[in-house]
């Protein structure tokens, strides 16, 4: 009862934060027929991933081999062109320019965090976030994921997160699916989640609030955020040209698309005729109308895109947790405090927590109120 209890307050909290980011797509009728709870991108996910796990760890597949299947065995392709792409990978940079460029649009920025990865990288989503990225932006750092890309994908089958690594060993992709050394952190299957802090500031992220660029017509007010962001378009920019003269391929020029979007030379341009040190401009998401000033501020960004969909994905694997009788017996007697907790039940009014308290015993409340107190004081 305890552990369900987690899962609803979790689910509860989770649910009043999203806003504006989450793709319509995912809001099916779960009486249709084949429905998958936040599925959008079914046949991405499998054209990347490949075979998937079900809840009790057996492998399926939707169809043919998928891309890390593909990296491995570049045999499995389905023309001569795909497995000569294939056989020309090299480097992290190839494995990132082959990815669709509409992934390549949809960009975090992250400073250095706790991920294995260490130093500033990228998060790379796809529209409705079912597929995500991390790419360490310093190939030096061989012990740090400097030679290796994280991946998260969603899997609304069976409703879980899985993960993969993908690594260069000796001039050529590796992969591992589920690595053991993401677990500390990520979980285990089938209860992988994504690990986020709560709306709408974001540690690390860069803009770190709803993907606002602050800034006026004088740089030297300008917040560091706003300075490093530009500085990653520059980087962006300049790369990218280079690798048009040169072919010199960077962890940079492969972001060329989000340009389309957001050029750093625009952006200042914006600053540099408002009339406030303070204006706003919100980084562009994919297929996002442009541009601000004048995005309603429920248009998010690619960083309130990927916490939206990311938190609608994962209240699908709570719901699944949730009625899984194996693992939870008393969901029946739980059923109630859940499906008020989902209708918004607790969330009316300042004390309206308290409410919550009525559906279970003296004892249970203590409980709960000592564990997080532990957790988090």
């Amino acid at each position: 009862m305890f552990r369900v209890t987690i899962l609803l307050l979790i689910f509860l909290s989770t649910s009043l934060f999203a806003q504006g980011g989450i793709s319509t797509c995912k809001e099916q009728d779960p009486k249709q027929k084949d429905y998958e709870c936040g599925s959008c991108d079914r046949s991405l996910v499998s054209s990347v991933y490949g075979n998937l796990k079900d809840v009790d760890g057996n492998e399926y597949n939707d169809g043919e081999p998928g891309l890390l299947d593909k990296l491995v065995n570049p045999e499995l392709a389905k023309n001569d062109d795909e497995k000569n792409q294939l056989q020309s990978i090299k480097s992290i940079e190839d494995i990132v320019a082959i990815l669709p460029n509409d992934i390549k649009k949809d960009v975090v920025l992250m400073s250095p965090s706790r991920s294995l990865q260490e130093g500033p990288r990228y998060l790379m989503k796809s529209a409705n976030a079912e597929v995500v990225f991390s790419v360490n932006g310093h190939p030096e750092s061989t012990m740090g994921g400097g030679q290796s890309i994280e991946m998260l994908v969603w899997d609304g089958k069976t409703g879980t997160y899985q993960m993969a690594e993908i690594s260069m060993r000796g001039g050529k992709p590796t992969v591992k699916k589920n690595p053991r050394k993401c677990m500390h952190c990520h979980g285990r299957h089938p209860n992988i989640r994504p690990v986020f802090d709560p709306y709408n500031f974001w540690a690390h992220t860069v803009p770190f609030t709803r993907d606002d660029l602050i800034g006026g017509p004088d740089p030297s007010k300008w917040p560091t955020d706003t300075h490093e962001y530009l500085d990653f378009l520059d980087k962006i920019k300049t790369d990218a040209a280079k690798e048009k003269e040169t072919g010199e391929r960077t962890r940079w020029s492969v972001l060329a698309p989000i340009l389309e979007q957001n050029d750093p030379d625009a952006i200042r341009k914006f600053f540099k005729n408002s009339k406030t040190d303070r204006a706003t401009y919100r980084v562009q998401a994919m297929d996002q109308t442009p541009a601000p000033p004048g995005s309603s501020p429920f248009d998010g960004g690619p960083s309130v895109r990927l916490f939206d969909n990311m938190y609608y994905n994962n209240h699908c694997r709570l719901a699944r947790m949730m009625e899984d009788k194996e693992n939870n017996p008393a969901f029946d007697q739980n059923k109630f405090a859940i499906a008020a907790a989902a209708k918004g039940c607790f969330s009316q009014g300042a004390n309206s927590y308290k409410r919550m308290k009525e559906f279970f015993p003296d004892d249970f409340n203590n409980q709960m109120e000592r564990y997080f107190k532990g957790r988090y004081s």
